[in-house]
């Protein structure tokens, strides 16, 4: 049946009606849209169902030498609240007609389609990326490895056997293994030795974690890489050789505890954080030109380490990096290194002295905290900065002298240092210098260059030699 639609609230009624069901208006005569075929108000100019405008059937287009007459703005029938859904509905209703009723054109057809070949090549593109970095799983007697086809390497990831004597394959189906991934020999407690092929050049991380009976490894000169935590917790492992090839010795590579000696070669230019942490058999180190950064905690409590040659170009030692290493009697800072980090050397009570080159700038907090035996200390004047407690608790100290050329001390830098007598290049106290920083009130005295005319402690220089006024 044919219907039309009420202007005032958008409802369908059947052509016939002359007043609408839903609202009661009063209908006027109808005519049918030429765009939706739907019956509406003959008097509207536009219809309101897909806003066909009628006037552009009557429109004429003036001559050149002509103005074109203003048109008359066209009506809306309002939508009444009470209708709102009615009218969201119609608005929908005909939005899809829009739609479906007018196909595409060759230019979208083209669009969707380039759009479409896109997409797939980004797709295989991710699937080769992802076999190509992920690889695909190979499965040999005891061994399980993962092969990358775009770079044609096979990487050890897990060994389930149970042998005590492993000789990894320098191939896997004619293809090279390269390395020795994360975990893959974890926990194997049997294992007393193995025997790494020089295909390898990198130990992944904890590659041989916790294998506790392992006593010896092999490690070839193809390796340039030892991964964070490649050997935590081979505690049977008394010495390693480094081959002259590793440039990196990752966090945490040696923790073990019955290590008593270990060559570090003069490729390696960083040893990472926490690398030799608790070698507590460990007795002496060399460290080469070639290391320039120490890790933090990287011989934490080696307390059996009683001498450390560092490198000439170690820049920073970092945090904690010596600290509770209480065998340690000497040491010698190269005039390379810029920083001495926070707890550096702490509790390293049997160091009886040490010069810190004029390369440094910065003693962090607690540097040398409870070195019980430290009887002399020299800070040279390219020294800025004097952190926190960074003497604190030095018992043996008896004299220091604080260049002129420092800005600041942290609080409590001298704590406990009962038997100490401190002498300041600077003539008073600097503003910048921490209200605490002699928080014991050890005996200060300040330089004077003359005979002072005011009371106070005072003291310079003859020949060299610090003296009292």
């Amino acid at each position: 049946m044919a219907v039309k639609i009420c202007p005032s609230c958008g409802g369908k009624v059947a052509s016939t009606r002359t007043t609408c069901v839903h609202c009661g208006h009063v209908m006027a005569s109808s005519k049918i849209c030429p765009e939706c075929e739907e019956a509406i108000d003959a008097n509207l100019q536009e219809c309101p169902v897909c806003g066909y405008d009628f006037q552009q059937e009557m429109q004429v287009f003036p001559r050149e030498d002509e103005h074109p007459q203003p048109t008359q703005p066209v009506s809306v029938v309002p939508t009444t609240a009470g209708n709102q859904s009615t009218g969201n509905q119609l608005f929908r209703r005909v939005f899809k007609k829009e739609i479906t009723k007018k196909p595409l054109s060759k230019k979208q057809k083209l669009i969707i389609i380039i759009s479409a070949i896109i997409l797939l090549c980004f797709t295989f593109a991710g699937l080769l990326i992802g076999l190509g970095t992920h690889g695909v799983s190979i499965k040999d007697g005891d061994f399980s490895y993962r092969y990358k086809f775009l770079t044609n390497k096979v990487v050890l990831t897990d060994y389930n056997g149970s042998d005590t004597d492993v000789v990894i394959p320098a191939e896997v189906q004619g293809k090279p293994v390269t390395a020795i991934g994360a975990f893959a020999f974890d926990n194997c407690d049997s294992l007393t030795s193995i025997t790494i092929p020089d295909s390898v050049t990198a130990i992944g991380n904890s590659a041989f974690y916790n294998c506790d009976s392992l006593t010896s490894i092999t490690i070839p000169d193809s390796v340039t890489t030892i991964g964070d935590s490649a050997f935590v917790g081979c505690d049977s492992l008394t010495n390693i050789t480094i081959p002259d090839s590793v440039t990196t010795i990752g966090d945490s590579a040696f923790y073990c505890t019955r290590l008593t000696s270990i060559t570090i070669p003069d490729s390696v230019t960083t040893i990472g954080d926490y690398a030799f942490y608790e070698c507590t058999e460990l007795t002496s180190i060399v460290i080469p030109d070639s290391v320039t950064t120490i890790g933090e905690e990287a011989f934490a409590y080696c307390d059996s380490l009683t001498n450390i040659a560092l490198g000439n170009n170690v820049t920073a030692i970092g945090n904690s990096a010596f600290v509770g290493c209480d065998s340690l009697t000497n040491i010698t800072i190269p005039d390379s290194v810029t920083t001495i980090g926070n707890d550096a050397f702490l509790g390293c009570d049997s160091l009886t002295n040490i010069t810190i080159p004029d390369s440094v700038t910065t003693i962090g907090d607690s540097a040398f905290a409870g070195c019980y035996a430290l009887t002399s200390i020299t800070i040279p004047d390219s020294v800025t900065t004097i952190g926190e407690g960074a003497f604190c608790d030095c018992d043996s100290l008896t004299s220091i002298v604080i260049p002129d050329s420092v800005t600041s001390i942290g609080d409590k830098a001298f704590y406990w240092c009962d038997n100490l007598t401190i002498y300041c290049e600077a003539t008073s106290k600097p503003s910048s210098w921490n209200y605490m920083w002699n928080s014991s009130y050890h005996p200060v005295y300040w330089y004077s260059e003359s005979q002072p005319t005011t009371t106070g402690n005072y003291w310079h220089y003859v020949d060299g030699v610090v003296t009292k006024w």
